[in-house]
């Protein structure tokens, strides 16, 4: 959507086929030339990680585990592994300055998002990160258990990010203590969308 509006995109997807899918559709649209394809997997140190697909109804819904928490998981459900990048490696790759994030990693926000937050000095503002916040909330497979939860509110709060969510009328003030479903994390000089 953001490269049909003209904006430069970077898409990070760990799985192959779901990349051929976004490369298809960028073809379609005529915007290829808009959008970096990046096939890694996101996650706080660079490793092999395993895809498990315990949802043969929603194949968006892969959890990526180290090969010691794979190894636990029904064989059938595993895929190829893929190689996993810091998010300091992914930025260290985007040019642009200014940058929306959508992130999806399925409760593994506290990992990619921690030192990011807790780094003083950012090369980039990310005035809008937009997160599926239920996931990190209810601790999905142990990703983001309590401690490392109430780290992640902090260092938003650090970083002077302020959660919100979207109603009729806009933008309204959201508690990310509370059992929300997505939440947009808005930096205090961020312009309006």
């Amino acid at each position: 959507m953001a490269a049909q509006y003209g904006r430069r995109v970077y898409a990070v997807e760990p799985l192959a086929y779901n990349l051929a899918f976004v490369s298809t559709s960028l073809k379609l649209g005529h915007n290829e030339d808009k959008v970096t394809l990046i096939n890694n997997a996101v996650s706080d140190e660079k490793i092999e990680m395993y895809p498990w697909q315990n949802n043969p109804n929603n194949e968006g819904y892969t959890i990526l585990l180290p090969k010691e928490d794979a190894m636990t998981k029904p064989k059938h459900e595993i895929l190829a592994p893929v190689h996993s990048a810091t998010l300091k490696q992914i930025l260290d790759v985007i040019q642009e300055k200014n940058i929306v994030f959508k992130l999806d990693v399925e409760g593994a926000e506290c990992k990619v998002l921690m030192e990011y937050l807790y780094t003083p000095k950012k090369l980039h503002f990310i005035p809008y990160i937009y997160m599926e916040w239920i996931h990190i909330h209810n601790n999905l497979n142990g990703m983001c258990p309590d401690v490392q939860f109430t780290q992640l509110i902090e260092g938003f709060e650090i970083s002077e990010y302020s959660a919100m969510n979207l109603g009729a009328d806009g933008y309204y003030p959201a508690e990310p203590r509370n059992d929300l479903i997505d939440v947009i994390w808005v930096h205090k000089d961020a312009k309006p969308l």
